[in-house]
């Protein structure tokens, strides 16, 4: 079954990728894209970014509980799951995806018929935030291949726009799964990170 045909990745949604992996710079990071589908399910705008886990990768039951409740939020939001996204900790792993990600993407596609694997391409993060650092994947027969559809809305904007919040160390906000479950308060929908990119916007 295919995913999207093509994903758009709005600026919140980049941003809180890139300040996820950020905060976590040795470890691998991963998160769910949530927004909404048009041209039949075929294409994709990717809203929102939820950070899951810069700890507990591969632990079901946390992974299981977790996407239930984005799902809730999403559906909340009038919007669903679109993607899956993952940093690796090696920079030489750059931006290939292993099967833990293979495997989650695989789990969204199977539950919503479509979905999106972005890769951040550790090669590209850095402070000045120059080039866009994400690619993305789509299922295409049953396998991942790189897919050139995908694109970053208002590049230039955005990749300034996440400079600043760099600059000013916005990722020291920003909460994960991985927190929410050592201190419930730990808000993993980020409002207070959402306000701070809305304003460097």
């Amino acid at each position: 079954m295919a995913s999207t045909t093509k994903i758009t990745v709005k600026p919140r949604s980049y941003a809180k990728i890139l300040l996820h992996a950020a905060k976590y710079p040795h470890c691998k990071v991963d998160g769910l894209l949530i927004g909404k589908l048009s041209n039949n399910g075929r294409d994709a705008l990717a809203t929102d970014a939820v950070p899951l886990f810069h700890l507990g990768h591969g632990l079901t039951p946390m992974l299981e509980m977790a996407l239930s409740q984005i799902e809730a939020y999403a559906e909340s939001q009038k919007s669903s799951i679109v993607g899956y996204y993952q940093a690796n900790e090696q920079l030489s792993e750059s931006h290939t995806p292993d099967a833990f990600a293979i495997k989650i993407a695989d789990k969204i596609l199977s539950c919503n018929k479509f979905c999106s694997l972005i890769m951040v391409d550790n090669r590209k993060v850095s402070l000045s935030c120059k080039n866009d650092a994400l690619v993305c994947y789509a299922n295409a027969e049953g396998k991942w291949k790189q897919d050139t559809q995908y694109s970053l809305e208002h590049s230039e904007e955005t990749l300034s726009t996440l400079a600043k919040l760099m600059t000013n160390k916005a990722y020291k906000n920003l909460n994960d799964f991985d927190n929410h479950l050592d201190d419930i308060s730990a808000d993993w929908t980020n409002v207070k990170v959402n306000k701070l990119i809305a304003e460097a916007h």
